[in-house]
């Protein structure tokens, strides 16, 4: 499941305490986060990936979330939420990826084409299965924070569609 998570002014803690304690109760049924977790802290924005490797782990992670007010402390600090299912594929680069740019397009396939033409350093992709509140695109590509990378986003902006681009720096307080 890819989420990117806008958090209501003055409650990054409250939601920064969901995260750490999901965390904890997700590893319980292996459901590790893949990706992230990264943070704007200027927009408030956290954006991860967690892994369900079924349906039963899927379940059992929401039941405790449920059980245990993990899910009402999310849905109080909460302003905005995308959740994706999504195919998740990662590259080499990922782990040495401290600062990223979560690039969003509605044509990811042309996308990720146009960025392997220019030879973009990818860590990941997350490609749209079902979108879970009606707010998903089809695609969401993770590049290292660089000048090189801005530039490749805006002239693929340019030539073909405006892309949904967030910034997010690894949240070490949450991941260590």
């Amino acid at each position: 499941m890819f989420n990117i998570m806008k958090i209501k002014e003055g409650k990054e803690s409250l939601f920064e305490e969901f995260l750490e304690k999901s965390q904890k109760l997700s590893m319980k049924v292996k459901t590790p986060i893949g990706l992230g977790p990264f943070k704007n802290g200027e927009e408030r924005i956290y954006i991860y990936v967690t892994h369900y490797h079924s349906t039963g782990a899927f379940l059992a992670v929401l039941g405790g979330l449920t059980i245990t007010g993990l899910a009402f402390k999310r849905a109080r600090a909460t302003e905005h939420a995308t959740w994706t299912y999504c195919e998740f594929s990662n590259a080499p680069a990922l782990p040495e990826l401290d600062d990223v740019l979560v690039a969003g397009a509605n044509d990811g396939d042309g996308f990720a084409t146009f960025l392997g033409e220019h030879q973009a350093v990818i860590g990941a992709i997350c490609n749209r299965i079902k979108d879970v509140r009606g707010k998903s695109l089809e695609s969401y590509i993770v590049l290292g924070d660089t000048p090189e990378h801005q530039e490749l986003l805006d002239a693929y902006q340019a030539q073909y569609e405006k892309l949904t681009i967030y910034r997010g720096r690894i949240n070490s307080k949450v991941t260590a």
